[in-house]
């Protein structure tokens, strides 16, 4: 599924997202996960190298991504994914397991991409751990 980030705004932020030391995932205006920066690494448990590209149908299932009440969190309740619908940002928590084993509880922001006023091309979602639970 390697997709190359063809799109100038998406290759914007992942130079964003490479100079910075907040977790950020870059997601294409399909729901991929094409791109997690050197801070996200050390929070999911394994570098981007080595995990590539992950497409949306697989994601959730390999980060187990639940609600705080532990109870799977259908896609369409995620931060990321309710930007991707409707081109807003999205704000949430939500917890999930790490490559590793650890499960983290973590606050999102969803930022929707734009090349132009109304060409959407992805996402920036920014996560940290919510100290909560």
């Amino acid at each position: 599924m390697e997709r190359a980030l063809k799109s100038l705004v998406l290759i914007r932020a992942k130079h964003l997202a490479e100079s910075v030391t907040t977790p950020m995932f870059i997601i294409d205006n399909d729901g991929n996960m094409i791109f997690f920066n050197e801070a996200a690494e050390v929070k999911v448990g394994r570098a981007f190298a080595d995990v590539g590209q992950i497409p949306v149908a697989e994601w959730q299932e390999q980060f187990k991504v639940r609600e705080l009440d532990d109870t799977p969190a259908p896609l369409e309740s995620m931060p990321g994914w309710f930007q991707l619908q409707k081109e807003r940002p999205g704000l949430g928590e939500l917890m999930f397991t790490t490559f590793d084993g650890r499960d983290l509880r973590i606050a999102v922001c969803a930022l929707p991409l734009f090349s132009g006023e109304d060409q959407f091309e992805g996402a920036l979602v920014l996560f940290w751990e919510d100290g909560e639970g």
